[in-house]
């Protein structure tokens, strides 16, 4: 097996593991999902460095080459595009908006009001990762 094929599992196991994670947080409420959210927040920082820890292994470069769509579209988030796409209170936004505001930013506009503002906040916590790291690079 390839070391491309290899990441990608172990990209498919992150995914799976954070949308599981998700799940749990819609479900609870105040202190607890506060908690959630930070161990969710843990997460993808552990993912980040196992998945540095295998390029490094690996000798496997997130290059475009070996980056799967969704990474590319990722990569291509400009500091012009973190101004464009502010942070809001999107509870406060009718669903209609909330439609609306995910199709501007690449996101799936299907689900409950309470599904499209958590992928909202999430969209816009990995925005904010992908700007301060961004000037590394």
């Amino acid at each position: 097996m390839d070391a491309h094929t290899e990441r990608s599992k172990v990209i498919q196991q992150q995914k799976q593991q954070r949308q599981e994670l998700e799940k749990k947080i819609k479900k609870l409420k105040g202190a607890m999902k506060e908690a959630a959210q930070k161990e969710l927040d843990e997460l993808e920082e552990k993912h980040e460095a196992e998945l540095k820890e295998f390029d490094s292994k690996k000798g496997v470069a997130g290059s475009s080459a070996g980056a799967s769509k969704e990474e590319e579209a990722e990569q291509t988030i400009s500091a012009a595009d973190a101004a464009k796409f502010r942070d809001r209170n999107w509870s406060g936004l009718s669903k209609k908006e909330l439609e609306e505001e995910c199709v501007l930013r690449g996101l799936g506009k299907k689900g409950s009001k309470e599904d499209l503002v958590q992928k909202l906040i999430i969209f816009q916590q990995e925005l904010a990762s992908k700007t301060v790291a961004a000037p590394e690079a």
